[in-house]
């Protein structure tokens, strides 16, 4: 059965010999998946692999070098002898595996000539997903949007405009959709184009002709940065502008060049994912209830804190339809989540381990940095004078010698460094406490 992709579902990737994994599948959430973990648990490999399985879609649809992940000899695991005896070779079978909810998209590649200098990467190909994705987008049908966020998206330049205007329409869409980047004059060129076309229609149907791609890039922004509004192009030349008012100051009209970089990191991905879905499906009133499947590594990146307890909220919010797949190192993202969106990542003899983690939605973040991120709410004693003096007088407190020379240093170089910590009042309590009990 060929996958539906007017409704494309992801339920799980299987991976094999994909970078450092060995063989793992991991289930889908049909919503959202958010993977958490330490650095190198395979967060990112994981979002890399479903990203080349859903690039291959694209093969007929977009040049080579605009597909976006593809597969290099370096992607194959690397096979290391147990007693550490001769040179590591690489696997040479490795296959990424998705499980839709009308089949399988699978894509199967083999390293040929590994004891050489220069192994090559073969794909062996079925094509029936990819020759269905082509058909769908050649018609009138709404099809899925698909895109791949990196961990350095946001910049401001640097986007192919020469190859964008040869790629409007459908096609257009998917254009640079698994790129590095998300380039802002990417998607200020598409504006500028698409605020040009409303004000000619403006002149021929009326002042109060809107055009509804440009409506709805404009409410994703606004949904998902509620500080922005205004969206247009000003000046001469023009420039990407808006109103941003943040909380206890007056608006202020700033181009996209004045952002910060937390601002500006979520301005590029609405307007970017937005008007993919306006290109991709213009028949729609609102493009931005298109399905689609969206990775984002580190739906955290340059966001304030308390920016990044309501991203994941305002994404589902502005995009209902969409199945978002994200890697987090935030204990604030966590606690806006459901334990059936959360899947924690680990390694037990050298195996990939997927951990479902008890609802943590709601919870003080301080907390989840404790038991979900496995850090201590406070630093390591060895970085911080403070945590070693309270390391110290807490010992010698529990051991009755609070009132001894060095418990006492230890208190006044706790009281120096930071006097208004609430731990110096529970200290005070737990000695008197102890005190009372003595008597």
């Amino acid at each position: 059965m060929i996958p539906d992709f007017n409704s494309l579902l992801l339920k799980s990737v299987r991976i094999e010999n994909f970078r450092a994994i060995d063989q793992a599948t991991i289930p889908l959430h049909r919503q959202l998946t958010v993977l958490v973990g330490d650095n190198a648990t395979g967060k990112t490999t994981i979002l890399e692999a479903i990203a080349v399985a859903l690039s291959s879609l694209l093969r007929n649809s977009t040049p080579p070098s605009r597909r976006g992940s593809r597969v290099s000899v370096e992607d194959f695991r690397t096979l290391i002898d147990k007693d550490l005896l001769g040179e590591p070779q690489r696997a040479d079978d490795l296959v990424i595996s998705l499980e839709t909810n009308g089949n399988e998209i699978t894509c199967h590649y083999l390293l040929d000539d590994t004891y050489s200098d220069q192994p090559r990467v073969r794909q062996r190909r079925d094509g029936s997903s990819e020759r269905w994705f082509h058909q769908l987008i050649d018609t009138d049908q709404t099809a899925p949007v698909l895109a791949y966020y990196r961990d350095d998206r946001g910049q401001l330049h640097g986007g192919d405009s020469v190859y964008r205007r040869q790629s409007k329409g459908r096609l257009g869409a998917y254009h640079l959709a698994f790129d590095t980047r998300v380039y802002f004059d990417e998607s200020v060129n598409w504006f500028e184009e698409a605020e040009n076309a409303e004000l000619r229609d403006q002149r021929e149907r009326g002042s109060d002709f809107v055009d509804r791609r440009l409506m709805s890039v404009r409410y994703a922004v606004e949904k998902l940065v509620p500080e922005v509004s205004e969206l247009r192009m000003l000046g001469r030349p023009p420039q990407l502008s808006m109103t941003l008012q943040s909380e206890g100051q007056a608006p202020r009209l700033l181009t996209a060049g004045q952002l910060s970089s937390g601002f500006r990191t979520m301005v590029a991905l609405a307007m970017d994912l937005a008007r993919r879905m306006a290109d991709l499906n213009p028949h729609l009133e609102d493009p931005t209830q298109s399905p689609g499947v969206v990775l984002i590594d580190e739906i955290d990146l340059h966001l304030h804190p308390r920016w990044q307890q309501l991203v994941v909220k305002g994404l589902l919010e502005a995009f209902p339809n969409v199945q978002f797949i994200m890697s987090t190192h935030s204990p604030q993202v966590l606690t806006t989540l459901r334990e059936d969106s959360i899947l924690k990542l680990g390694w037990v003899d050298g195996k990939l381990k997927l951990e479902q983690l008890p609802s943590t939605e709601g919870a003080e973040s301080g907390r989840l940095l404790s038991t979900v991120m496995g850090v201590s709410e406070r630093p390591p004693a060895d970085v911080s004078d403070f945590v070693r003096a309270l390391e110290k007088y807490a010992s010698l407190l529990r051991a009755g010698k609070a009132d001894t020379q060095p418990a006492l240093k230890a208190l006044q170089e706790m009281q120096t460094v930071s006097p208004d910590d609430p731990v110096l009042a529970t200290l005070d309590l737990e000695k008197r406490r102890l005190a009372a009990r003595r008597i």
